[in-house]
């Protein structure tokens, strides 16, 4: 049974996860702005092969590093509450590095919600992000719209 609220929130995007920041699991820094953004490897690696190789490699380094190392690590949070916001986990820190990370809140938003709003003044700085993050849809869309001013 499909209830309408279950399928609403497929066709808004994952937009309400991007705002509360409920179960995120990675904090990604603009270096040269400083903004953080507390995101979903799941919704970046799906949404950008960028972010999916990279967690890739992060996961396999994760690995490497702990068959190398014969200590085990288990969980001491023994509370039972619901913290949806994971303010007691420590989170993987990605820092963005390199031109128009300004623009990454965009990106981030069309990762979300499956849309962005294009203006003379982010439409290049996107489709150059899109390219680096290999995101195509992204980058189709803005092609688009450069085509169509």
């Amino acid at each position: 049974i499909h209830h309408n609220s279950e399928c609403q929130i497929f066709e808004r995007g994952f937009g309400l996860f991007l705002k509360s920041g409920d179960f995120s699991d990675v904090t990604v820094i603009a270096k040269d702005t400083g903004v953080r953004y507390e995101l979903h490897k799941i919704i970046l690696a799906y949404s950008s092969k960028y972010f999916s190789k990279l967690f890739d490699s992060l996961d396999d380094s994760k690995s490497i590093n702990n068959n190398n190392n014969n200590t085990n690590t288990t969980n001491n949070n023994t509370s039972n509450k619901n913290n949806y916001n994971n303010d007691d986990v420590e989170k993987e820190k990605i820092v963005l590095e390199g031109p128009f990370s300004q623009y990454f809140v965009y990106v981030v938003k069309y990762m979300y919600e499956g849309s962005v709003e294009f203006s003379p003044e982010n439409a290049i700085p996107l489709m150059a992000m899109a390219n680096y993050y290999h995101i195509k849809e992204l980058k189709n869309a803005a092609s688009d719209y450069l085509l169509s001013s």
